[in-house]
């Protein structure tokens, strides 16, 4: 059974994962030995309350909004190296020069998305292609323990 997602159904389809995201971001921050303080605890909480694809220049816009530390684009870039570098965000680059990031959540929860031509980005969910992809990683006897799947589109019509 496929289910689409519109934008904004995406981002509250579960409310508490920006919660549960954001403590989870904490606590890898801390095991790796970095503090959350500052500049990287604005970033994980724009994050936390956004959920959705973001560019930096939408993070710092954001930071700017609300006055908090972090509100400069060498900061903004560098959380989002760090939080890439310990697997709490995904990145995706829609090829217009600009990537968007969007957090990764504990529970292994992932995304997939619509890539329009005109860069807008789709997210969505189709058990059918999940049982799949599982399906597939059994054949090749690997353990899966990610996937990303973008798709290149135009609209129909």
């Amino acid at each position: 059974m496929s289910t689409h997602h519109s934008h904004a159904d995406h981002h509250t389809h579960d409310p508490a994962a920006g919660t549960r995201w954001s403590d989870h971001a904490e606590r890898v921050l801390r095991d790796a030995g970095l503090r959350t303080g500052g500049g990287r605890a604005a970033v994980i909480g724009v994050l936390a309350g956004e959920g959705c694809m973001l560019a930096a220049q939408d993070i710092v816009d954001r930071l700017r909004t609300q006055g908090g530390p972090g509100a400069n684009l060498a900061t903004v870039y560098r959380t989002l190296d760090t939080l890439r570098a310990l697997d709490l965000v995904h990145r995706l680059d829609p090829g217009d020069g600009t990537a968007r990031f969007e957090r990764a959540q504990p529970d292994g929860e992932h995304h997939h998305h619509v890539l329009y031509a005109d860069g807008a980005i789709e997210p969505f969910h189709d058990d059918e292609l999940e049982q799949a992809i599982h399906t597939l990683a059994g054949r090749l006897g690997i353990e899966l323990v990610g996937h990303d799947v973008v798709l290149h589109a135009v609209p129909k019509g």
